[in-house]
């Protein structure tokens, strides 16, 4: 199964619904249904990285306070990330083996090509 988390304004995940529309997909809008701090802390471990490589540099509350945010620990910004979804990039899609953040138009054409026989 694949599960798209998206916020409905954002154009690389309106790109990526469009991707995966002829797909069986699990979608997650991130208005209506916010990340929590452990998933977004999840997140980030899944991929190796810090908290803060998962910010949206474009987004108005980065933009405002990026200092404050590269001097949050990990905890206190993925628990500042579950209250504003715009702080975090997208989409994400999670697959039962993998997890990608941010559009890749590339692995998403492979995730959608059916095996062959």
């Amino acid at each position: 199964m694949i599960e798209v988390i998206y916020h409905p304004t954002c154009s690389k995940s309106k790109k990526t619904r469009e991707i995966f529309a002829n797909t069986e997909t699990v979608e997650r809008n991130l208005e209506e249904n916010m990340l929590s701090a452990d998933e977004i802390l999840d997140i980030a471990r899944t991929l190796g990285l810090k908290v803060q490589d998962l910010l949206r540099p474009n987004s108005p509350v980065y933009q405002e306070r990026h200092e404050e945010l590269y001097a949050m620990d990990e905890q206190a910004l993925a628990e500042l990330i579950a209250t504003e979804p715009t702080l975090v990039k997208r989409p994400i899609v999670k697959t039962g083996n993998e997890l990608i953040v941010g559009l890749n138009e590339e692995k998403f054409a492979a995730l959608t090509q059916t095996p062959r026989a």
